[in-house]
């Protein structure tokens, strides 16, 4: 994870200083996040017809799809083509991992945010 990190810190001071644009954001990564569960949702939605319908999670599918074109035709409206194209794939890889690890850390937050606390039963029933 560290070496990951430093990574993008590297990626970022050589985008930055090529094109004045930071590839890893908290904005870019919030996008990308998104993107992920909207097509993984709209996929599954769709594959096992939920509700009847699969055009429901066709359409989840779609809007996850759009997310994820319109942060890589943001990436190429602000730098080169060659570096757009490489800084594009190490999001597209990198944000992965990322994405199931903070929605992992989400719910654990909310867990212990929501105060769950045991039952007992008192009357021997």
């Amino acid at each position: 994870m560290i070496a990951l990190y430093r990574f993008m810190l590297w990626f970022n001071s050589f985008t930055y200083k090529e094109a004045k644009y930071h590839f890893f954001t908290t904005y870019s990564f919030g996008w990308y996040a998104a993107s992920y569960v909207a097509m993984y949702a709209g996929y599954h939605m769709a594959r096992s017809n939920w509700q009847g319908d699969p055009l429901n999670g066709m359409i989840i599918l779609f809007i996850g799809l759009w997310i994820f074109i319109v942060q890589i035709r943001n990436n190429f409206k602000h730098t080169r083509p060659l570096v757009a194209l490489a800084g594009s794939l190490a999001q597209s890889i990198l944000y992965i991992p990322m994405t199931l690890l903070g929605l992992i850390a989400l719910f654990v937050a909310l867990a212990a945010a929501s105060g769950i606390r045991p039952v007992y039963c008192l009357n021997g029933d």
